[in-house]
């Protein structure tokens, strides 16, 4: 199986329908649900992801309500199992704002 490292951006795309090229990145994330390839986040990702999230909200693109699910659904999506050789860790569930 294929094996993808997503950085936050990509992320901030799945939260924040409205970012360009949020179709892309959620045709990667079908990809990933259908076991066609494997989804890795860098160590980090998780304070990229807020902070992208933040100033998603700062634009306006996302209210304040939405930030903080987003936030809350993005800091649950990574697995427990830690990192690997190359300091990433595998995405387990998928975030979403809910509507």
């Amino acid at each position: 199986m294929r094996s993808l490292v997503v950085d936050a951006s990509v992320a901030i795309k799945w939260l924040n329908p409205r970012e360009v090229l949020a179709d892309k990145a959620n045709a990667l994330y079908a990809d990933y649900e259908q076991g066609q390839l494997s989804l890795l986040v860098p160590a980090f990702w998780d304070y990229e992801v807020a902070n992208g999230i933040n100033k998603a909200v700062a634009r306006g693109d996302l209210t304040e309500q939405e930030g903080h699910d987003a936030h809350s659904l993005a800091i649950s999506c990574t697995s427990a199992q830690g990192p690997s050789a190359c300091t990433t860790t595998e995405l387990c569930t998928r975030p979403q704002v809910p509507a």
